[in-house]
């Protein structure tokens, strides 16, 4: 074996779940980086998809091309609709799909997700 050989050099197996067998997403189930993901769920026995780009833990993966205008489905439902083209393998959140469900998403920051629209503070009740 050579010094920069990779044989046996152990490669992390990325995952993401597919909760229902007629959505077009997949939730990362792991940070997965840009590569090989292997499908679980109610995706095909020995189903996988290339990321193209690093996709969050709990974040959406797109299984499959969605048009701008396209319905975006998980748990078998549209949840949001596409405002620009994805490829199958990208990123699946607010930069590219506006929520059918909860529009005060809309409202969130696009990088860190926290609300543009809302501060809370809890009254000091000298609990917790």
């Amino acid at each position: 074996m050579t010094e920069n050989s990779d044989v046996g050099k152990y490669i992390p197996k990325q995952t993401a779940f597919v909760v229902d067998a007629s959505d077009n997403v997949a939730v990362a189930l792991e940070e997965i980086e840009a590569g090989l993901v292997t499908l679980r769920g109610e995706a095909p026995a020995g189903t996988a998809l290339i990321a193209r780009e690093p996709v969050g833990r709990g974040f959406k993966l797109a299984l499959q091309k969605i048009p701008a205008g396209g319905k975006v489905i998980k748990h078998g439902i549209q949840i949001a609709v596409a405002v620009k083209p994805i490829r199958a393998g990208e990123c699946v959140h607010l930069h590219n799909v506006k929520s059918m469900n909860d529009l005060r998403a809309q409202n969130y920051d696009r990088q860190t997700a926290e609300p543009h629209d809302r501060h809370y503070s809890l009254p000091d009740r000298g609990i917790c």
